[in-house]
C-alpha cells in the first residue's frame, strides 16, 4: 500500500505489504496480502483492507501493523461467528460507518457481510453478487451495486434516526432499486436507467447523490437525491484522457472514493 500525495499524485511511501503474495500479519516489513482490492479508513486513521485473494478483511493500524479481523484465508460462507472464524469467497469492496461497522460484499457467496468493531461477522443482505458498497456516515443508509445484474440497491433509514452505537446497525428495508436490468448506458428515472456493470460506489454527503463507476461503459454515473440517474464523467469509450466531466476518458473504472 502506498500513500499518494494529493498535490502532485506521486506515490512514494509504502505503508505495508510485500512484492510476493501471502497471508502474514505483522509490521510493514513482514505483512503480506494477496490481491487486495479495496480500502476504507476509519476516523482514527486505521485502514481496513478487503484482501480478496486471501478471502479476508485485514486491518492496518496507524503504526502500519497488519492484523486479520475477519476470514480464515480459505473460502466458505460461514458467519454469525467471531471474525477470525468467519469465511468469505472473493470479498470485493468495503465501507465503514460512523460507528466503525464494516460492510463487505462477499461476492461469490452473494452476500453483504457486516463486521462489528469486535470482529463478529453476520450477513446484512443476501442474494446480491456485489462488488461495491457505500454507507452514509451519519444516516446509515446503505447502497449496493449489483455488478452482474446491472442494478443499484438502496437500503435507506429515516434521516432523523442515525445508527446508534453500541448496537449493531439495523438494516432498513429495501427502499428503491435503480436500473432496468439491461446491460446498457441509459439515463433517466430509477426504473428507466440502465447500467453496464456498476462496480465502485460512494455517497456524496453534501448533496446525498450516489456516484458509481460503471465498468463496461467506462463512465462514472450519478443517482441524484431526486431519483434520476445521469452520466457524470467519461465519454463512454475506453480512453485515457484528462478533461472536464464527459470529456474525460476512463477505461474500465473500478473503485472510487470521495474525500
Amino acid at each position: 500500500f502506498r500513500t499518494v500525495d494529493p498535490a502532485d499524485g506521486t506515490a512514494t511511501v509504502v505503508r505495508t505489504g510485500q512484492a510476493t503474495a501471502g497471508f502474514d500479519n505483522g509490521a510493514a516489513g513482514v505483512a503480506k496480502f494477496d490481491a487486495p482490492q479495496s480500502v476504507a479508513p476509519d476516523a482514527a486513521g486505521n485502514l481496513f483492507v478487503c484482501d480478496s485473494g486471501n478471502h479476508a478483511v485485514r486491518k492496518v493500524d496507524t503504526g502500519d501493523v497488519t492484523s486479520t479481523i475477519a476470514g480464515t484465508g480459505g473460502t466458505g460462507s460461514g458467519d454469525n461467528v467471531v471474525g477470525v472464524l468467519a469465511t468469505f469467497d472473493n470479498p470485493y469492496g468495503i465501507a465503514i460507518d460512523s460507528n466503525d461497522y464494516l460492510y463487505v460484499p462477499d461476492n461469490l457467496n452473494g452476500k453483504i457481510k457486516l463486521i462489528a468493531p469486535d470482529g463478529f461477522t453476520t450477513t446484512a443482505v443476501s442474494g446480491i453478487a456485489s462488488l461495491g458498497v457505500a454507507v452514509h456516515p451519519t444516516s446509515g443508509d446503505l447502497y449496493v451495486t449489483d455488478f452482474g445484474a446491472h442494478y443499484v440497491w438502496a437500503y435507506q433509514t429515516t434521516p432523523s434516526a442515525p445508527t446508534a452505537a453500541p448496537s449493531a446497525p439495523a438494516l432498513a428495508p429495501l427502499t428503491w432499486t435503480a436500473g432496468s436490468g439491461a446491460h446498457a448506458e441509459v439515463d433517466g428515472s430509477l426504473a428507466a436507467a440502465a447500467f453496464a456493470h456498476p462496480l465502485g460506489c460512494a455517497v456524496d454527503t453534501v448533496s446525498s447523490d450516489i456516484l458509481m463507476t460503471v465498468y463496461s461503459s467506462h463512465t462514472i454515473r450519478r443517482i441524484t437525491y431526486l431519483g434520476r440517474a445521469n452520466h457524470f464523467i467519461g465519454t463512454g469509450v475506453a480512453a485515457y484522457a484528462n478533461g472536464l466531466g464527459r470529456l474525460a476518458g476512463l477505461s474500465r473504472p473500478r473503485e472510487m472514493a470521495l474525500a
